[in-house]
């Protein structure tokens, strides 16, 4: 669970943070589960000091800073939540058009190859003109020449 969301729901920063440890899966979690285990005996706060200098996560930064301007009366006590959820949304938001415009890039190279194939053969022989395949490479090119600015509906084989 990220640390994030289980502030709300969790109350306080300590509970938060023994929640996020006991869900595990994180490299957050694996540390405040470590820290936890050793008999921690601060506060949430601390807590959370420690972690954001030992993981170097800009988001634990922000948040302790939030909190402390909470605690010193600067904010209000829940805007640190606040500015936590809203911070992970507009990541989210962020990373989900950083997706999106990734996707054209994909498909690009995905259908490229199959496109690729059936627009050389079209472009080498003449569509409607079964005789052509018989044409040397010197009679295909000059066919080809005859034809190009050829504006009518024939097909100008001969059969």
């Amino acid at each position: 669970m990220d640390l994030r969301l289980a502030i709300p729901l969790q109350g306080t920063l300590l509970r938060a943070l023994q929640e996020v440890a006991a869900r595990g899966g994180t490299r957050l979690a694996v540390i405040t589960a470590r820290y936890l285990k050793g008999g921690w005996n601060g506060s949430g706060l601390d807590l959370l000091k420690t972690l954001a200098e030992d993981t170097k996560i800009p988001a634990l930064a922000d948040l302790v800073a939030w909190t402390q301007a909470a605690e010193e009366g600067v904010m209000q006590a829940d805007q640190p939540f606040e500015h936590a959820l809203e911070r992970l949304q507009t990541e989210t938001r962020t990373a989900a058009l950083e997706n999106m415009q990734r996707i054209p890039t994909r498909l690009t190279l995905l259908v490229l190859p199959a496109l690729l194939g059936p627009a050389i053969v079209l472009l080498l022989l003449p569509a409607g003109c079964p005789a052509v395949g018989r044409h040397e490479r010197d009679g295909l090119e000059r066919w080809i020449l005859e034809h190009r600015n050829d504006g009518e509906k024939r097909s100008g084989c001969r059969t």
